[in-house]
């Protein structure tokens, strides 16, 4: 082996090192990540179930200057129902059923959390993607509006919250 060869080989041995250390590097960053990840969720979904479990009537009542009706505090006082994950709601008269990824607490930080365009609402569901179920908080039993954030309409879903129930 002459010294060209000697030097092509040792430039090789170097760049496939460089290559495999480059790539333990992101392997060993995208595990950290995931573990970051996986106990955030974590964190946050033991933070959800504590808001759901907690409603906030009182503070909600107060941020829409009216009573809450019984439709509304009966969705939180039963927590078997407002805990309730990723179902669908069958509609009469063969309507496509309503999907459910969760409900949201009742709380000041779900009021302050809706869009500009849905302040005078309460979030009560939202279904994963871009649907919020929401209700006007000073009617005694609602209708449930769909509000999708991709094209800023309102759709009612249910004539009243107690048969979205």
């Amino acid at each position: 082996m002459n010294d060209a060869q000697v030097s092509i080989l040792a430039i090789v041995v170097i760049l496939c090192l460089s290559l495999v250390a480059s790539v333990a590097v992101v392997v060993a960053m995208d595990t950290v990540r995931r573990r970051r990840s996986r106990k955030q969720l974590a964190k946050n979904s033991l933070r959800h179930a504590q808001r759901l479990n907690a409603p906030q009537f009182d503070l909600v009542s107060s941020l829409f200057d009216c009573q809450l009706p019984n439709s509304i505090l009966r969705l939180y006082q039963f927590s078997e129902e407002s805990t309730r994950e990723d179902f669908e709601i069958v509609r009469p008269h063969g309507e496509d059923p309503i999907y459910v990824s969760f409900y949201c607490p009742c709380d000041p930080e779900t009021v302050n959390d809706a869009y500009p365009d849905c302040k005078h609402l309460l979030t009560i569901a939202r279904d994963g993607c871009d649907l919020s179920y929401m209700v006007d908080p000073k009617k005694t039993d609602p209708p449930v509006v769909a509000f999708d954030d991709d094209t800023g309409q309102f759709t009612i879903v249910a004539k009243t919250l107690t048969t979205f129930l």
